[in-house]
């Protein structure tokens, strides 16, 4: 049962991605020097979305 939970990539996993994304390059447009601060978010995102983690 384990297996499949890790296994699986789901449609939340990729809504994450897609939120954070846009919140990093509206951070970008808007306040350059806090685009660190979100940056880990889409990267994790989009790792679990890939079933890479």
């Amino acid at each position: 049962m384990q297996e499949e939970i890790q296994g699986t990539s789901t449609i939340v996993d990729w809504i994450l991605f897609l939120v954070s994304l846009a919140a990093v390059i509206l951070l970008l447009m808007y306040k350059p020097e806090f685009f660190w601060a979100l940056m880990p978010f889409p990267i994790t995102y989009a790792v679990k979305a890939l079933n890479m983690m």
